[in-house]
């Protein structure tokens, strides 16, 4: 899916070369927040931060916020099982 190849694009770039993530390409990145996060309980105030910040650093303090959050937190879909957590 698109969203997916969004995802993986910004994979690549942070573990590459993070300084090529700017302004633009987070734009583009934050269409598909809503569908990262979609059925994460009580997470419309973590959106809301996600999609006005254009701060990278900030972004990333935000993403790390959420890990945090749902650390272990079992998200069950139609199509799979996804878990959240990773974070030490």
């Amino acid at each position: 899916t698109e969203a997916e190849k969004a995802a993986l694009g910004f994979a690549d770039r942070f573990a590459t070369n993070h300084l090529s993530i700017d302004d633009t390409f987070m734009d583009e990145m934050r269409q598909h927040y809503s569908n990262y996060f979609r059925g994460l309980p009580h997470f419309k105030e973590y959106r809301m931060k996600l999609v006005q910040s254009l701060d990278p650093e900030e972004l990333m303090d935000l993403l790390k916020g959420v890990l945090q959050e749902f650390d272990g937190y079992v998200l069950e879909t139609k199509a799979k099982e996804v878990s959240y957590g990773g974070v030490d």
